[in-house]
C-alpha cells in the first residue's frame, strides 16, 4: 500500500500541486514577474553601461516637433542623446534573423511603468554627425547618436523611464549561424533627471 502511494507518478503530482499552491499563495506568475522587474538596477545619465556588444553613455534629452516621422496623434519628438561603442571585434549590422539591436528592442521608454504610446514600438537611431539613420556599428569606434520616439503632445518628461535591455550572443537552430538577440531589462534610467 505504501509502495503504491510513493510511486513516481504520485510524487510528481504531489510536487506539481505544491508548486501550484505556492504560486497561488504568492498571487500568481504575474506578481512574480513584476517582482523581478522591480529588482532592475537604476542608473543615471552620464553612467557608462555595458549592454550586449555595446558600451553606452546617455547624456541628454530634448523634445521638439521637427522630426520627420511625426503624426497628428504623435506630434512630439522625444530625443535621447547617447554615445555607443561597439566593444566586439566585428561589425554589428542587419542580418536575416535580427535587425539593429539599438532600434529593435535594446532601448525602450516606459511611462508610469507601461510602454510609451508612440507611432512605432522602438526608436529611430540617427547619427549626430549627419542626421542619417545608423546602419552598422564598426568595432571599437565610439559614435554620437540620438534615439528618437514620436510621442503624444501631453507626454511629460518626468513620467518617463529609459529602459536599457541586455543582448545575448545566440546560435540559430536553423543554420547554426550566430547573432545578437535582445534580452532582459538591464537598467532603468529616469528621464526626468536628464540634462
Amino acid at each position: 500500500m505504501t509502495k503504491d502511494f510513493l510511486s513516481v507518478k504520485n510524487l510528481v503530482i504531489g510536487i506539481m500541486l505544491i508548486v501550484i499552491v505556492t504560486v497561488g499563495f504568492l498571487r500568481g506568475w504575474d506578481t512574480a514577474l513584476a517582482e523581478v522587474e522591480k529588482e532592475i538596477s537604476v542608473g543615471a545619465f552620464g553612467d557608462e553601461i555595458a549592454a550586449g556588444p555595446f558600451s553606452l553613455v546617455f547624456d541628454g534629452v530634448t523634445t521638439d516637433t521637427t522630426c520627420w516621422d511625426t503624426t497628428p496623434d504623435f506630434p512630439l519628438c522625444l530625443n535621447i542623446r547617447f554615445q555607443a561603442t561597439n566593444t566586439t571585434d566585428y561589425m554589428i549590422e542587419d542580418s536575416a534573423f535580427a535587425t539593429h539591436l539599438l532600434d529593435s528592442g535594446m532601448l525602450t521608454v516606459k511611462e508610469k511603468g507601461e510602454p510609451i504610446a508612440s507611432s512605432a514600438p522602438f526608436p529611430r537611431i540617427q547619427r549626430a554627425i549627419d542626421g542619417l539613420t545608423q546602419g552598422a556599428f564598426q568595432p571599437g569606434i565610439t559614435g554620437d547618436y540620438t534615439a528618437i520616439w514620436t510621442v503624444a503632445k501631453d507626454t511629460k518628461r518626468c513620467d518617463l523611464e529609459l529602459v536599457v535591455h541586455d543582448a545575448q550572443w545566440v546560435k540559430s537552430s536553423l543554420d547554426g549561424h550566430r547573432y545578437w538577440q535582445t534580452g532582459d531589462p538591464l537598467l532603468i534610467i529616469p528621464v526626468c533627471e536628464a540634462p
